[in-house]
């Protein structure tokens, strides 16, 4: 998976799979999601953080359904990617 420098965020950060990122969201880390066309480090979107403590939803599938529902389009990406700190 890729692995950069996020100079918002000041580190590296890794993109993982949805499957990771449930059991990361699940265990209370933080995560990133941001949709599939949209670089990370874009001025213009920017990743939307999500955590289990600190989430509205306790159900990471249903977090991922309201963020595609909102964030994903034809012109952003019709699906998220999931980065982590690194």
């Amino acid at each position: 998976m890729k692995k950069f420098y996020s100079h918002r965020l000041e580190c590296n950060v890794q993109q993982v799979s949805i499957r990771k990122a449930a059991r990361l969201f699940n265990e209370g880390e933080t995560i990133y999601i941001i949709a599939c066309n949209m670089r990370f480090d874009n001025p213009w979107s920017f990743p939307c953080p999500a955590s289990k403590k600190d989430s509205y939803e306790d159900d990471f599938y249903k977090y991922v359904d309201d963020f595609i529902y909102y964030n994903c389009d034809s012109e952003r990406g019709k699906y998220p990617n999931y980065y982590v700190k690194c």
